[in-house]
C-alpha cells in the first residue's frame, strides 16, 4: 500500500472519530446571561466569529467558521443582536443569517409634547435625536403629509414603537405622524363633522391637558364646543402656558395678560394648533362630547371638576373651591 494511500485513511479515521465531537461543538448550546453585540457593516466572516469569542457568545472561533463554510447559508446581516454566552455557533449563525435583531422601545406619553420626543429620542441614543427638533417646523414634512400649520406638534400619536438601533428619530418621528393620519382616514374623519384633522387635534389636545379624569374628557369638550359655538373664548390654562416663552409653575394673573397665539383669554379665535399630542380617549371626547349645555368648569383639587352652566354659578364655585371656603 503506498503512503499516500495510508495518510489518507488515517485521515478518514480521524475524520470520522472526530465527527461527533465537531457535531457536539457546533450544535451544543448552554445559554448564559444575555449579551449585547454590533456586527457592523462589511463585517466578514472570520472577524465575526472574532466579535462572538471576544463577547463570550463562542468558547472559541473554529466550529463557528467551520460550520458557515460547509453549510454556506446566506449573508449574515449587520446590526444589534441581542445573544447569550454560551450559544452554539448553529444558533448563532442562524440567528446572524436571519437578522433577527435586537428590537428597543420607546414610548410617547399621552399629552407629551414634542421636544420632549425628542428629549427621549436623545436619551435613548436614538440616531439623529440631536437634530430632531429641527424637523418641528420641517416644511419639506409638514408638506408631505399636509399639515395646515406651522409645525408639527401634536401630530405624532401616543403610543410605545419599536424600533433598531439604525432606525433614526426622523423615521420614528414620521412613523407616529403616519399612524395620526391613518387612524383620522380610518376612524376620526368618519364623525369629525365640520372639524378638520387640525382642529380635532387642536380641541383634543385641550382636553387631554385640562384633565387627567378619562370619565371628565368628553364633558370637558363639550363645555369648549359649547364655548366655541357661543362666541366664547375658550379661557384655557393649559393653551396660556403652552404659549408662555418661561413658565414658573403656577399660573398668575398677570400670565393671563401676556398676549400670545394661545393666549385664549385675550384672543376669541381659537389657538393655532395642538398643544401636545392628545390621546385616542381625548379626541374620542372631541368627538362624542356628552350631551350638556354647561360653559364652564373649575378644578375642585382632588383631580376632578365641577360644571356650570351660567357665569354667576361658575363664580360661586370658584370661590368654593378656589378661594378656601369650602
Amino acid at each position: 500500500m503506498k503512503r499516500s494511500n495510508t495518510l489518507l485513511i488515517i485521515g478518514l479515521i480521524i475524520i470520522l472519530i472526530s465527527a461527533p465531537y465537531i457535531a457536539w461543538q457546533i450544535f451544543h448550546s448552554t445559554p448564559g446571561k444575555a449579551v449585547i453585540i454590533e456586527i457592523p457593516k462589511g463585517t466578514g466572516m472570520m472577524q465575526i466569529a472574532s466579535i462572538l469569542k471576544a463577547s463570550r457568545v463562542l468558547p472559541n472561533r473554529w466550529p463557528f467558521i467551520l460550520y458557515s463554510v460547509i453549510t454556506q447559508g446566506p449573508t449574515m446581516k449587520a446590526g444589534e443582536y441581542e445573544l447569550r454566552e454560551g450559544f452554539s455557533p448553529a444558533d448563532a449563525a442562524s440567528i446572524l443569517r436571519e437578522g433577527k435583531m435586537l428590537i428597543r422601545k420607546i414610548t410617547f406619553p399621552e399629552g407629551i409634547i414634542f421636544n420632549q420626543i425628542v428629549d427621549r429620542m436623545a436619551e435613548l441614543h436614538i440616531s439623529g435625536a440631536d437634530k430632531a427638533k429641527e424637523l418641528f417646523k420641517n416644511p419639506e414634512i409638514l408638506t408631505k403629509f399636509g399639515i395646515a400649520a406651522d409645525t408639527l406638534e401634536g401630530y405624532c400619536f401616543p403610543d410605545t414603537y419599536y424600533y433598531i438601533k439604525s432606525t433614526t428619530a426622523s423615521e420614528i418621528i414620521t412613523h407616529s405622524i403616519e399612524k395620526t393620519f391613518n387612524l383620522w382616514k380610518e376612524s376620526w374623519s368618519k364623525s369629525a363633522g365640520f372639524m378638520s384633522l387640525h382642529t380635532l387635534l387642536m380641541f383634543a389636545s385641550i382636553v387631554e391637558k385640562e384633565t387627567a379624569l378619562a370619565s371628565e374628557r368628553p364633558r370637558i369638550a363639550a363645555v369648549f364646543l359649547n364655548r366655541l359655538a357661543a362666541g366664547i373664548p375658550l379661557q384655557s390654562d393649559p393653551t396660556v402656558i403652552y404659549g408662555l416663552k418661561k413658565f414658573k409653575g403656577l399660573l398668575t394673573k398677570a400670565d393671563l395678560r401676556i398676549p400670545t397665539p394661545y393666549n385664549t383669554y385675550i384672543d376669541k379665535d381659537l389657538p393655532p394648533g395642538p398643544i401636545c399630542s392628545p390621546s385616542r380617549g381625548s379626541v374620542e371626547a372631541v368627538l362624542h362630547p356628552i350631551p350638556t349645555d354647561e360653559l364652564y368648569f373649575v378644578a375642585k383639587g382632588d383631580g376632578s371638576h365641577v360644571f356650570s352652566r351660567t357665569y354667576p354659578e361658575h363664580l360661586k364655585m370658584v370661590s368654593r373651591y378656589q378661594k378656601g371656603n369650602h
